[in-house]
């Protein structure tokens, strides 16, 4: 965008600007992410500007974060959807001991700037909603805000197209209150009795391309979904 016609256009708009939201891929592996916030502290105007950031916590870029915390106030929301060789699953290569280094390099950055806010993103699917109680035992100690987004789309991977009885044990599981959203949406009416059987093979596809096995990797929640490959 930069260095093209659409630099001025840029340029306009910055003039008027007060919330920027940078979302991905990965953000903070761009370099024109990059050059847009150097434009906008170069123009004086940095602290009139909000940023809301979306990662998935694979990377802690330095560079681009130093850039970032000049401005108004920042939101970093962590899209991390599970725990584990889970989320390295469902988020394949993403390596888990990676991302957890990167949140406690985010936290001593929002220890040290007032103005950056963390929140946790997990998107709510077929995949993570049975361990979503872990998920919240795990954030809480974090003292980092847990948003729960829920996954509509591709069908087949939305919780509201689970099985009545895979619905009932996952309702069962998820008595938190910070859960209220996740199970009216869990409870809609599902729309094909067969979409399970859609999740399972697109799985079994990616386990041979990936050499990777979702029924061991998700435990007990993995075989009760399993059940359902030969039905």
């Amino acid at each position: 965008i930069l260095g093209t016609a659409n630099e001025s256009v840029i340029n306009l708009w910055a003039k008027d600007l007060v919330h920027l939201e940078i979302t991905g891929g990965e953000p903070m592996a761009s370099p024109e992410n990059m050059k847009i916030l150097e434009l906008l502290i170069n123009s004086g105007r940095a602290k009139e500007i909000t940023i809301l950031l979306n990662t998935n916590a694979t990377l802690y870029n330095k560079k681009f974060l130093d850039l970032i915390v000049q401005f108004k106030e920042v939101t970093l929301c962590l899209s991390v959807d599970d725990l584990g060789e889970r989320l390295e699953y469902e988020r394949y290569p993403t390596e888990w001991a990676e991302i957890q280094d990167n949140i406690k390099k985010f936290l001593e950055l929002r220890s040290n700037h007032k103005n950056l806010f963390l929140t946790l993103c997990p998107t709510v699917s077929n995949f993570n909603v049975y361990y979503l109680s872990d998920y919240l035992n795990w954030s809480k100690p974090l003292n980092i805000f847990t948003y729960f987004n829920i996954l509509h789309y591709p069908p087949s991977h939305s919780v509201k197209n689970l099985p009545d009885k895979l619905k009932e044990i996952v309702s069962a599981r998820l008595t938190a209150p910070e859960f209220k959203v996740v199970k009216n949406f869990l409870h809609l009416e599902r729309e094909n009795d067969n979409l399970i059987k859609e999740f399972i093979s697109k799985n079994n596809e990616l386990d041979e391309f990936r050499q990777q096995r979702f029924e061991p990797t998700f435990g007990e929640w993995g075989k009760l979904i399993m059940e359902y490959s030969n039905e």
